[in-house]
């Protein structure tokens, strides 16, 4: 008799799809986030109602406990989301091109093209928050049902956005 394991991950992930998408009835009020003396300017803004990769999330949308303020177009090599938590507080989500390479940084959450990382200015040393974590968890279950059927230009992985972007990496954008 053959048992069937599930990791905490995986585990999280499945609740994330099992609660995908609900259409929040209006955009979440931003609340005061903190800015950087000079922050960087934020993703453009995909054209449309959202970003084929993630569909049907846009801005709006709720995935979970979390709240979408906005999806960018490819810019700088990646898609970003930028989240709200249901303590308010507002985080970003980089979706990158997976890099299998040796000594590729690790990303919270991935799929067989694509890797989410949490765009929080660290440096993969400290942990990552586990809410957020889990919110990538639930983006993955949504761009592994689409990024076979969608082709994005520009997607960059987490090293070649590093190597010819690296102001705009990991950053802390200005909310959409």
């Amino acid at each position: 008799m053959s048992t069937f394991m599930v990791s905490r991950r995986q585990l999280m992930g499945l609740l994330g799809l099992a609660a995908v998408v609900v259409p929040a009835g209006s955009a979440w009020a931003g609340g005061g986030s903190t800015r950087r003396q000079s922050p960087p300017a934020p993703p453009p803004v995909a054209s449309g109602s959202g970003c084929p990769i993630v569909a049907p999330l846009q801005a709006g949308s709720r995935i979970g406990a979390w709240t979408v303020e906005g999806i960018s177009a490819v810019h700088a090599g990646a898609v970003t989301l930028t989240l709200r938590d249901p303590s308010g507080a507002g985080f970003h989500l980089d979706l990158c091109r997976r890099d299998r390479g040796m000594g590729a940084p690790a990303a919270p959450a991935h799929t067989d093209l694509f890797e989410i990382f949490l765009a929080n200015e660290g440096d993969g040393s400290r942990p990552t928050h586990e809410d957020h974590g889990q919110a990538a968890l639930a983006v993955a279950e949504i761009v592994r049902a689409n990024e076979h059927a969608v082709k994005l230009e520009g997607m960059l992985t987490l090293r070649e956005r590093l190597s010819r972007f690296p102001r705009e990496v990991g950053r802390t954008y200005t909310p959409v």
